[in-house]
């Protein structure tokens, strides 16, 4: 049995092959699939009526109300309109890009359990009624998973394209304004364009904020493959912004133990219970939490070895 997962959705320096296979789910269907998982269930929120309201819809990463804030500024013109109108798609792309990621790294590990299984029923050995139960879920899980990584990587590109075209677009009407600069390096951060991220990033040097250390905190993981200064500079995106739900998701992809991550899940639940990667992969990492202590739990009561 070969099992392969999905591929990361941007940022990640995707193949032309890989870009094949997700494209193979149109971003209309990509909605539907994480919309009957649960995503952004309930009514929709009414439309932002001022700038003031999308603003805080930003700030608060409030993703069910991206495309009211969109509809409200469609007809924005302006560095101002432009830029928002970019961030809204660039988020999106981001948050998608995120949760395909942490639900790719999961996914792997069902695929090498349901390896492990495979292997002993070729090697002869019969599995228990309990392995054939564990094997059956863990093969419904798995599918679910690579869906769901197959959905968010198609949204994370669609967004990102659109994002990126209105990025640039402010960039270019408006080389002086700051907002159109701090759109184009995040555009150019998830597609780790290097180059022109620093270009991009050069006007804004000095400036301090939950956005900018954000990017740092990006940067970090993607250019420098530095989980440990990614998580203090998403700590301290957090600390300027305690809204700042990215950086709280992204705590939960760069934890290196299930400790960790199981307590950053916590805090991303408490901010948006609604997350994709609460929805996706949360009852996940609670189970693995749970057997872990349950492992250890079952170590400190076993008698020590004299």
């Amino acid at each position: 049995m070969v099992l392969t997962f999905g591929p990361v959705a941007c940022g990640g320096g995707q193949s032309e092959a890989e870009s094949a296979e997700s494209s193979s789910m149109s971003p209309a269907d990509a909605r539907k699939y994480l919309a009957a998982l649960g995503h952004n269930q309930g009514n929709p929120p009414p439309d932002p009526t001022s700038m003031e309201e999308v603003l805080t819809i930003l700030r608060t990463d409030d993703v069910r109300r991206f495309e009211g804030a969109t509809r409200f500024t469609e007809g924005l013109q302006g560095a101002e309109g432009l830029s928002v109108r970019a961030m809204i798609e660039l988020m999106t792309s981001d948050i998608y890009a995120t949760g395909d990621r942490l639900v790719t790294e999961l996914g792997r590990r069902l695929e090498a359990e349901l390896k492990r299984l495979a292997e002993k029923q070729e090697s002869g050995i019969a599995l228990t009624d309990a392995e054939k139960a564990d094997e059956k879920a863990l093969k419904e899980r798995h599918d679910v998973f690579s869906q769901s990584s197959m959905a968010m990587a198609v949204l994370a590109r669609e967004h990102l394209h659109a994002g990126g075209a209105l990025a640039i677009e402010a960039v270019k009407q408006y080389p002086q304004s700051q907002e159109g600069y701090r759109v184009a390096a995040y555009y150019y951060l998830l597609k780790n364009d290097w180059l022109r991220y620093d270009d991009m990033m050069a006007p804004l040097e000095g400036q301090d904020d939950a956005v900018l250390s954000y990017f740092v905190a990006l940067e970090n993981l993607h250019r420098n493959a530095d989980k440990e200064d990614c998580r203090t500079f998403l700590q301290k995106a957090l600390e300027q912004n305690p809204q700042m739900v990215r950086a709280q998701a992204l705590l939960v992809l760069v934890q290196d133990d299930i400790d960790g991550r199981y307590d950053e899940l916590q805090k991303l639940k408490k901010m948006k219970p609604d997350h994709p990667i609460v929805i996706t992969a949360g009852a996940m990492i609670e189970a693995e939490y749970e057997t872990s202590q349950s492992v250890r739990n079952a170590m400190a009561d076993s008698p020590s070895e004299k």
